[in-house]
């Protein structure tokens, strides 16, 4: 890992050509532009500090070098191209939990214990994440023990689950069963309920079973907001019905 950390750092290359810019904000464009992170405490390294830099295709160590010239400050490469500076003669050490971060692998079935494939399996609050395969299983790397792991799939209950430490959690999901009622059919598809945004109006059976009415047109009169429904023959069996949703009304 040490090496692939270092192959890294010398074959990325960046480019600034910026003055009076304080180095913290050099150090986030570099993360913004590539897979490093740095890691270093305020109290002892001055990032504050205001620099002049122009330079071309030139590696991370050669811009930390000029970042921090006759600054008495020194870095180190570490493993998932994580870059800790500190001041010159401490030992880097790495930030607290790092060094606890491993790999965490599992299956995921459903209750009768049916492998889940496509299931989404992430580190809580970041980007850190995967699918299942076929057979249900995933691995994710670089997890910190104490983070908590967040299994989500279309139709099973979400779960959050603590680490704790643990490199092996496989995960049971059961069905999201939704009552019909909090679903809603309308003309472009199907919704839930609660996230509805349009204006829903609807007739039961209970609401026109006691009206003496003749025809279809008059189950309609009164009961729904913007609708209009009009028999063209009179009322005659056989009605030719006219129903208009929000019409000429709305167009006036």
């Amino acid at each position: 890992m040490q090496v692939s950390a270092t192959v890294y750092s010398q074959t990325t290359k960046f480019s600034f050509n910026i003055q009076s810019r304080q180095v913290v904000d050099v150090l986030k464009e570099i993360e913004d532009k590539s897979d490093f992170r740095f890691f270093f405490q305020r109290e002892q390294v001055d990032v504050t500090r205001k620099v002049d830099l122009n330079i071309s295709e030139k590696s991370v160590e050669t811009i930390l070098d000029e970042l921090f010239k006759d600054q008495g400050i020194s870095y180190k490469v570490m493993p998932d191209n994580l870059i800790i500076i500190t001041p010159e003669n401490s030992n880097p050490a790495e930030p607290a939990g790092s060094e606890q971060q491993k790999s965490v692998t599992g299956k995921v079935t459903d209750t009768a214990g049916a492998p889940l494939p496509g299931v989404t399996v992430s580190i809580k609050g970041t980007t850190n994440g995967t699918i299942t395969d076929g057979n249900g299983n995933y691995s994710l790397s670089s997890v910190p023990a104490d983070a908590t792991l967040s299994v989500s799939f279309v139709g099973m209950r979400s779960r959050e689950i603590q680490i704790s430490g643990k490199s092996q959690i496989d995960v049971s999901l059961s069905e999201d069963i939704i009552k019909l009622d909090e679903v809603v059919a309308i003309g472009y598809g199907t919704v839930k309920k609660s996230n509805l945004t349009s204006s829903i109006s609807k007739i039961t059976s209970e609401a026109i079973q006691n009206r003496p009415v003749s025809t279809l047109s008059e189950v309609f009169q009164g009961q729904l907001a913007g609708v209009n429904a009009q028999a063209s023959n009179g009322g005659i069996p056989g009605e030719d019905l006219t129903i208009r949703i929000r019409g000429i009304n709305t167009i006036n």
